[in-house]
Formats: structure tokens, C-alpha cells, sequence
């Protein structure tokens, strides 16, 4: 198929899903020729006949959506051709206020013209239709639209979850406002969280309490608007009532991961129906470079991604900003203050407490523009397939940390494209993530696998030294080690200050005042890093870390989000790690790197002698 030709049958489709979720049939119209004939499971109509049908029917329904899924078959001459497509065909019942699924095949003859390509014949198929997906009695599409508009089904049950009184928005199931969101999207959502929670991408139960705490608060989040949403057609209520009952009670703790695999599984059972859904297919093999004309880049970081794995994205980030100058970029994120460091050019969003404001802002109406929306991720969450699917004017770019992969998906009828990389001899993700840019955005030399974002500061006397103990990893070393180090170091370069970070959460704080109070005992001049100050919070202790990384002259920390973000102020860090996992290593050359799988004295000794030589 002609580049051309791919493009005309893409804009039709886009003008047929258009009129469909404007709710205009009318606009279905344009894409007919004045003697279209269509074809519905084998009853005959005219194409005026079919827009009536199509008007009635949305009249009648909430929330339209059509989704051409895949091409399976097209035979395209000069003259015209045939072309089949398979679609998805959701709605709500006002009445039930439930989510319908339909699924089929739409097989549209062809016939170029002047304004392009139009169809001068439509045959209409519906898929052979699970009993609880089915209207009764719909042998057409003019008989189910006729058929949901009629039934007066009375309203569904409310679900009832613990903790929700019965006057509560929840319970009474209202309708959601626009934007709307469909109940599998939701589902969808809560389950990459529910991964992240399970501790499947990575550990969670050391060192990271305040952020496995703001996941589980987004989880409930997202259970209260999943009991606001129209439930799915034949869905188990009272099995949906237990999934948000366990969402709402879930709690940090050593339970957490195995509540949250039995939450994942139960919303398995849940949606299973979907499950035979026909996605959009994917093709692989190296992808092209993006468009330079777009007005703006939305990025969207997921929950899987800590934050020194947020930080590895940098070099892409600064790549797409290059590639699209002046185009308006929106940074959606979990970790507030980073990116107006990183990439001061960007307006940065948290939706820490609020998992839909990056899809709400996505679902905006009016924005000028073509857009490239950027979802990434530790894992493959398939946005661009949900959530985050592209439309006319906006195209999805999602990127996969883990298996390597990034996907580009641009409205109509072209597949998703997609492209794995192997990961690279050295430079680890950084190296990879350079890769990526340089695939999607060449710029005449290989972008820069690891860049510094500010000078180094000349030394102080004594010297400052920044210390972060906290990690997620289990660690062996402990408060009394890190206190034998600063101790020693302190001997070694003839005193020194040093800043402990102290974390956001009462726990790690108390973990890090342990590492304070027995330095102090040693002789050391010591101090948690807001001492004096209001204690960090999610809100801003990014940028105050950043504030004392560019006032430090050293710092010594775990192979954490410090081992990532400090080098970027050209401070020379030494990190710690238990084990070899070269390919999380920030590749700065004032970064260096220690393996330390015991902790005694002579890891003790090794580490304050590297300290003082790195940090002069």
C-alpha cells in the first residue's frame, strides 16, 4: 500500500471514529459515496438509512468509542479497492449504567475521488459474541442499537466497600463526568500499580516506606473511581465489591506484596472477558525518527520507575526537547522538584495523590498542535494500546525500560511500530537510553550516553561531605559502619562536615539519626541534612537534596537515587553496592563505584581511603 494511499485510508478512519465519539452521525456523511450501499450482518441499507441508525443510537448512549484494531486484508488499486479492518465498538447504557463491548469486522470498498477516498460499499460483521457480551435479541446493528435504546433495565446495585457510608459518591454509583473514564481503563491503571506494589519490578519493603504508602493511596484513588465507573456488562458485582474492599484496606507491611498479587489476580478474574480483545497489532524492526512539527511533549513517567531510574531518562528527555524546538513540554511525575532541575524548560506536574490528572490532561479539549505524549516505564504497561491511545494531532511514544523496548503508535488504520535494542556493552541503561535518542532523534552525532548538568564547585575546608545510608535494597552495612567510615575519613582528611540525608518517612529518619548520633559519639561534626530546617518532604526534598548536592564536595551513599542525581552537579560520589549490577551504574568519571558485600573492617578501611582520594 501506497505511503499516500495509507495516508487517506488513516484519515478515514479517523473521520469514522471521530463522528461515532462526537456523537454527529452526521459527519459519517463525508466518507460515503451518494449511492453507498451497507451490508449489516446481511440486512441491506443505504447509507442514509445507516446514518439514521448510527444517530439514534448515539442519541441514546454515554461515551461512544470506536477503535480500529487491525487491518487483516487490503487489496488497493488505483481506482480504489477493499479494505478490512477489525474494530471495537464500546458504550454506556444510560439506563443499567453499564460499560457494552462489541466486537467485528468492518469491510469498506473503496473509490478514489477528487476529495480522496471514499466508500462506496460497507459490509458490517459482528464477532461471534460471548452470552453475557450479547443484547438479547440483536441480530443487527440496527436491531441492537434499537435494542439499547429501549430497554429500561433498572439501575445497577451499588457496590458496597467498607469504609464507604452508604450517602458516599461511591456507593451511589453517579455518573462520571467528562473525561470519561471506561471501567477497564481503570482497571488497567490500578494494576500497574498493584505491580509495582507486589514488589515485581523492584523491592519495596526496605528503605522506601513514605513511597510504597503514596502507592497505596493512589491505588485507593483509583478503587474509588473504578466504584464510581459504569460497571462492565455481566460483571460480578460482588466480586468487584471484594477487589475494592482489599484495595481499600491494604497497608504497608510485610503483607503488602501478597495482598497486592491476590488484588492482581482477582482483577484478572474480573476483566477476563476483555481478555480476548484484539489489540492493535505491533511491527517490529528499527523505527523511524520522530516528526519535528510538533507544538508539544507530554511526558508521562509511570509508578514503576524509581526515582534514579526516572533520572536515567534524561539524556532522551534532552534529545526530544532538542529534536522539537519550541515545542511546550509537560513532565508528569512522582517525584516533585526533579525535572524543574533536570530540564528547567519544562512545566513539571506531580500526580502523587491523584493517579488520572496526567490521562485528564491528555483528554483536554482545545489544545493547539500536534503532541507527542511520551509513557515511561520500568515495564511494558501498553498505555498506547488504553489510556494513553493516540488520536488525529497526537502520538504516543512508550518506553519500556526493562525489556528494552520502546512502541510508537499514531491514529488510523497504521500498526504500532515497535523496536527492541540490545543493551549495550557498557554504559548499562544510560547507554541504552542514548541509543533510543539517537534512533528517534538524529542529530548528525551520537547523543552523550551520561552529561553533566552543572560544574563542579571548587572544594571547601573543611570539606563537605553528603551522606545517604537509605537505600530499598537490603544492604549489609549498617548505622555503626557508615559512623566507622565518616569516622575514619574524618582522620584521613583532617576533619571534614558531613550531611546525612534523613529520608521523608519517620522510619528512614530514624535510621539516619542513628548514623548521626554514633559519628558524633566518634568526634565527627555531623548533621541530618534539614537540621535547622523543616524537615524533607515528597513535595521538596528532591530539590533541597539537589541544593546540597551542588554545596557538597564529596558524597557517599548506596547504589540509590543519590548514586544517579549527585554526579550531575560534577560532585565526585563514591557507591556503595552489594552486589555487581553494572548496568544501574551512573557512568560519570567522578562517580566510582564499590562492591561491598561484607562489611568489616577492611570494607571500612577501603572506603574511607577511596573517599578521601575521589574527593581530594
Amino acid at each position: 500500500m501506497s505511503s499516500e494511499y495509507q495516508s487517506q485510508l488513516s484519515n478515514l478512519a479517523l473521520r469514522v471514529t471521530e463522528a461515532v465519539e462526537s456523537a454527529d452521525a452526521e459527519r459519517l456523511r463525508e466518507v460515503f459515496t451518494p449511492d453507498a450501499r451497507v451490508d449489516v450482518n446481511g440486512r441491506f441499507a443505504t447509507a442514509d438509512e445507516i446514518v439514521k441508525h448510527v444517530a439514534e443510537f448515539l442519541s441514546r448512549v454515554e461515551h461512544p468509542q470506536l477503535d480500529i484494531v487491525s487491518v487483516d486484508e487490503s487489496e488497493i488499486g488505483e481506482a480504489g479497492g477493499l479494505v478490512a479492518v477489525g474494530v471495537e465498538l464500546v458504550w454506556v447504557d444510560r439506563h443499567a449504567w453499564e460499560e457494552h463491548l462489541l466486537t467485528g469486522s468492518l469491510i469498506f470498498q473503496l473509490t478514489a475521488s477528487e476529495q480522496g477516498c471514499r466508500v462506496s460499499g460497507l459490509t458490517a460483521i459482528r464477532a461471534q459474541a460471548r452470552q453475557d457480551d450479547a443484547l438479547p435479541g440483536a441480530e443487527s446493528v440496527a436491531a441492537a442499537e434499537a435494542q439499547a435504546a429501549t430497554v429500561a433495565a433498572p439501575p445497577a446495585p451499588p457496590v458496597v466497600v467498607p469504609g464507604m457510608s452508604a450517602a458516599s459518591p461511591a456507593a451511589e454509583w453517579p455518573r462520571q463526568p467528562r473525561p470519561h473514564f471506561r471501567s477497564v481503563e481503570l482497571f488497567h491503571l490500578l494494576g500497574i500499580y498493584q505491580v509495582v506494589v507486589a514488589g515485581l519490578l523492584r523491592p519495596l519493603d526496605v528503605g522506601n516506606r513514605e513511597f510504597l504508602e503514596s502507592l497505596l493511596a493512589d491505588s485507593r484513588a483509583l478503587g474509588q473511581a473504578l466504584a464510581q465507573a459504569p460497571a462492565l456488562h455481566g460483571e460480578d458485582r460482588a466480586a468487584l465489591g471484594a477487589l475494592l474492599a482489599a484495595v481499600a484496606a491494604q497497608e504497608p507491611g510485610s503483607a503488602a506484596a501478597e495482598r497486592a498479587r491476590q488484588i492482581l489476580e482477582a482483577g484478572e478474574r474480573l476483566v477476563g472477558r476483555t481478555q480476548g480483545r484484539r489489540l492493535r497489532p505491533a511491527r517490529g524492526g528499527e523505527l523511524d525518527p520522530l516528526p519535528v512539527d510538533y507544538a508539544r511533549l507530554t511526558v508521562v513517567f509511570g509508578p514503576g520507575l524509581g526515582l534514579g531510574d526516572q533520572i536515567m531518562y534524561l539524556s532522551l528527555l534532552r534529545a526530544l526537547a532538542a529534536h522539537v524546538p519550541g515545542a511546550e513540554i509537560t513532565v508528569f511525575t512522582l517525584y516533585p522538584g526533579l525535572w524543574a532541575e533536570l530540564l528547567p524548560a519544562a512545566r513539571e506536574r506531580s500526580y502523587r495523590g491523584d493517579p488520572l490528572r496526567p490521562f485528564r490532561f491528555l483528554r483536554r479539549d482545545g489544545a493547539p498542535g500536534r503532541e507527542l505524549v511520551v509513557a515511561a516505564d520500568f515495564g511494558a504497561n501498553d498505555l498506547h494500546r488504553g489510556v494513553a491511545r493516540p488520536s488525529r494531532g497526537r502520538d504516543v511514544l512508550e518506553v519500556a525500560l526493562g525489556p528494552h523496548r520502546a512502541w510508537f503508535a499514531r491514529a488510523g488504520t497504521e500498526p504500532v511500530r515497535t523496536e527492541q535494542w540490545p543493551m549495550p556493552a557498557a554504559g548499562g541503561y544510560y547507554a541504552l537510553l542514548a541509543a533510543m535518542a539517537g534512533r528517534l532523534c538524529p542529530a548528525g552525532t551520537p547523543w552523550p550516553v551520561w552529561e553533566a548538568a552543572a560544574p563542579r564547585r571548587r572544594p571547601q575546608r573543611p570539606p563537605c561531605v553528603l551522606v545517604n545510608p537509605l537505600s530499598s535494597k537490603r544492604f549489609p552495612f549498617g548505622p555503626e559502619h557508615w559512623a566507622a567510615v565518616l569516622a575514619r575519613l574524618d582522620g584521613l582528611v583532617g576533619g571534614l562536615q558531613a550531611r546525612v540525608f534523613p529520608g521523608v518517612h519517620p522510619a528512614s529518619r530514624a535510621s539516619a539519626m542513628q548514623v548521626v548520633e554514633l559519628a558524633r559519639a566518634a568526634g565527627v561534626q555531623v548533621a541530618p541534612l534539614d537540621e535547622g530546617e523543616a524537615p524533607l518532604t515528597p513535595e521538596d526534598g528532591v530539590a533541597r537534596v539537589c541544593r546540597a548536592a551542588r554545596e557538597a564536595d564529596l558524597c557517599l551513599t548506596v547504589d540509590t537515587f543519590t548514586a544517579h542525581l549527585v554526579p550531575l552537579f560534577g560532585t565526585p560520589t563514591v557507591t556503595l553496592t552489594p552486589v555487581e549490577n553494572r548496568a544501574f551504574w551512573a557512568p560519570a568519571p567522578w562517580n566510582q563505584v564499590r562492591v561491598v558485600p561484607t562489611p568489616d573492617a577492611a570494607a571500612v578501611e577501603s572506603l574511607a581511603q577511596a573517599a578521601a582520594a575521589v574527593g581530594g
